[in-house]
């Protein structure tokens, strides 16, 4: 993870913006596309748990293709060897990138689409 994501996920900024950078950080070193590569957010979906979160992303590329992110990443303490306070925290992550025809939309098995992505896009633009 790059330290500018590091300082970003640190930072008090809304969960689905960190979810979005790091999960386009993933994307850019699986060969998928850059960052620079990203227009705009089209919408987006979040799960909040205490021990995982889930977002799904529909991006719009410059080249005008369309890609959907699904990003899961679970979160859990665990014991190491000499840990003085008992725990650190760890985490299993994954992300499925998916390849968009036309305006279709992956269905959701609960929740919906959030159409409101002004805050996202407004970000992406000015970094």
């Amino acid at each position: 993870m790059s330290l500018a994501l590091q300082q970003l996920i640190a930072s008090p900024l809304p969960t689905e913006l960190t979810a979005l950078l790091e999960a386009i950080e993933w994307a850019e070193e699986r060969g998928a596309f850059a960052p620079t590569d990203v227009e705009r957010v089209e919408a987006f979906w979040e799960l909040l748990e205490d021990d995982a979160d889930a977002h799904g992303f529909i991006l719009v590329l410059r080249d005008g293709r369309r890609v959907y992110l699904d990003f899961f990443m679970m979160h859990h303490a665990t014991v190491t060897q000499g840990d003085a306070e008992g725990g650190d925290e760890d985490s299993d992550d994954r992300l499925n990138i998916i390849w968009l025809d036309g305006d279709e939309r992956p269905q959701l098995c609960g929740g919906r689409w959030i159409d409101d992505v002004t805050a996202l896009n407004t970000f992406l633009r000015q970094h």
